[in-house]
Order: structure tokens, then sequence, then C-alpha cells
């Protein structure tokens, strides 16, 4: 039943144009991908070694990155909004806006950014590596299930650690930004401090920050999806993992605006 689908998704894309095929496949992919993770997540959280395993790879290691970059993206924020409030006496204000821009927006964005680019080429690359050596023919050889072993366990470790790599960007982001605040603009700490997490609205930051376990589920199925289609040869590794980055990246961008406009509407 399923290559009967497949096979009319790609006759029915085929006559309306590749751009409409390639989107068709890719998107069939992913709902398979993701329909055997799930159903295969019951059996494959039971090893909680490999569970920690892959969270340390997929999520701890991307923490260092995120905070670093959250950090120097709130204390550029709170430089440029200082030049620019500064002329009409509005400095109190900078700490606000720069909260409410990290917690609501940015923060959550360039989570999901460097997990795309490091998190998702990477489970791209190891997939691909492991076509490629034929490891993951092995797992299938010896009666196991590679979404089992390997697939459920990534996917359900970005979905959950997605959002705790918010909130280190939005913490990096907040600190960025009182630095700057106090050091550059003059503000005394304790009004920074005071009006930043006055400005925090705890509804909005809690949607923004659990909207990334969507952005989560999109990495872990186009990294699998693009490591699995690796081909014999070794170059198809670095092939897999750019085209896992830029899709992610894209997939992500493309969700961010669709979930900012549904909070919206809820808030």
């Amino acid at each position: 039943m399923m290559r009967g689908i497949r096979h009319f998704l790609v006759r029915l894309a085929s006559a309306l144009g590749y751009p409409a095929m390639n989107s068709s496949l890719l998107a069939y992919d992913n709902a398979m991908i993701a329909t055997k993770s799930v159903l295969a997540m019951p059996r494959g959280l039971i090893d909680l070694n490999n569970l920690i395993g892959r969270f340390d790879l997929l999520i701890l290691r991307c923490a260092g990155l995120v905070a670093l970059a959250s950090f120097a993206a709130g204390a550029v924020m709170a430089m440029q909004f200082g030049a620019g409030m500064g002329r009409f006496g509005a400095t109190n204000y900078i700490p606000s806006v720069v909260a409410n821009s990290i917690t609501r927006a940015l923060g959550p964005m360039l989570a999901a950014l460097m997990a795309a680019a490091r998190s998702g080429g990477g489970l791209a690359a190891e997939i691909a590596g492991m076509v490629v050596t034929q490891q993951i023919d092995a797992i299938e050889a010896l009666g196991s299930d590679p979404y089992r072993k390997l697939h459920a366990p990534n996917l359900f470790v970005l979905i959950v650690g997605l959002p705790l790599l918010t909130v280190v960007a939005d913490i990096g982001g907040l600190f960025g930004g009182i630095v700057i605040e106090v050091t550059s603009l003059n503000l005394p700490f304790f009004l920074a401090v005071t009006k930043t997490i006055r400005a925090i609205v705890p509804l909005t930051s809690m949607l923004s920050i659990f909207k990334t376990a969507v952005a989560g589920a999109l990495i872990g199925m186009i990294a699998t999806r693009e490591g699995i289609r690796a081909n014999r040869g070794t170059s198809s590794i670095g092939t897999a993992t750019t085209t896992a980055v830029i899709r992610a990246t894209i997939a992500v961008l493309v969700a961010d605006v669709f979930l900012t406009k549904l909070i919206w509407m809820v808030r």
C-alpha cells in the first residue's frame, strides 16, 4: 500500500514539474519517518543509556553554541536600541524591548537554527555514514529495528530537548542585553534587571519555548530522511549533511512564521 501511495505521488507530481515532485516526496518521506518513529518510541525509549547518549550528542553539546550566539544577539540588540532610543530619552525602556524581543522571537529562533545547523547536520552525517558503511543493513540483518535503536530516540530527544535549548537561549540573550545596558548605556543594574523581569509575559514566553518542539520534530525528520537516502559513495555523506542543514533551516523558518501567528491569535 505504501509503495502504491508513493507511486501515485510520483506520477502526480511529475505532471506538475520537478519542484512539486520533490516537495511531495519530501513530505511523504517525512510523514513515513515520523509515523515509524512514533510507533517505535515505546520500545526505543526503554534503553536509557542510549537515550542519555543521544541527549548529550544532540542537545548538551549544542548548549554552549546556543548560549554564546544568544548572548551576542542580546548584546547587539541592546546596543542598537540604545543608539536609536537614546536620542529620544527612552533609554529606560530598552530592557523591556530587549526582553520582549528575546523571549518572544529571537531566543526560540536562535535555538532552532543552531540546532538545525549543529545537531541536524551531525545527525544526517551520522546516519549517512552508517548507511555507507552498511551498519544500518547490519542492524536489520540481526533482526533489530533501526527506528527503535536510532531514529525514534533521536526524534524524541530533539522534541524534548529543543525547548530546553530555548531556555538557554533566552537566558543568554537577556544576560547579554543586561551587560550592555549596565556597562554601555549606564543604566543601574537593579533597574535593568527589574525592567527585564517585568517585561517577560509568562504565557507568551512559555508558548514561544514550547513551539520549538515542533522545530525539533522537523529537524529530526529531515536529518533522518537525508541520512537514509545516502547512497553507497562516501561523497554522499557531505551531500546529505548539507542538504539536511539547508532544508531543516528553511523548515524551521517557515514553521516559525505560522507558529508565531498562532501564538498571537491565542494570547
